[in-house]
């Protein structure tokens, strides 16, 4: 084939395994992605590949889709997972779904919202140290 094929993934990790046609699988196939983004493509998503240099022997993965869709307006785009977390940038600014690991300081220059049943402290920009309890806080201490 000389053309892009639409296939299915039917082994993940680094070297994906793609179904393709009347049974044929393309082992360890390479997966190109755009610099500073990786995904591990989940079984059976569809995959776009094309031939390098018009040979089977040497496809490429190139486009992916499968599992869960997410719908964006124009000029928005979604970043999304399988099991339904996502962070969608849009018009009204940064939505995220899903548990948040940050290794790292958090600054904000604005409000800070915390839902109720929140508890921990933070350091406020000003030095304070300010404690919540079930989404209330309970003291602020330090300087200011």
């Amino acid at each position: 084939f000389r053309r892009v094929l639409f296939r299915s993934i039917k082994r993940t990790g680094k070297a994906p395994q793609v179904a393709g046609l009347n049974g044929e699988l393309f082992p360890d196939t390479p997966h190109i992605q755009h610099v500073g983004i990786a995904s591990g493509l989940p079984l059976d998503a569809e995959v776009v590949m094309l031939p390098l240099m018009g040979k089977t022997a040497r496809v490429v993965i190139v486009g992916s889709r499968g599992g869960l869709t997410v719908d964006v307006a124009e000029g928005e785009m979604c970043i999304y997972d399988q099991f339904g977390h996502k962070v969608h940038l849009g018009a009204g600014g940064i939505d995220m779904v899903g548990h948040v690991a940050i290794d790292g300081n958090v600054s904000t220059t604005g409000n800070l919202s915390v839902g109720t049943g929140a508890s921990g402290s933070f350091v406020s920009l000003t030095g304070q140290v300010v404690t919540v309890a079930n989404g209330v806080v309970i003291n602020i201490t330090g300087a200011q």
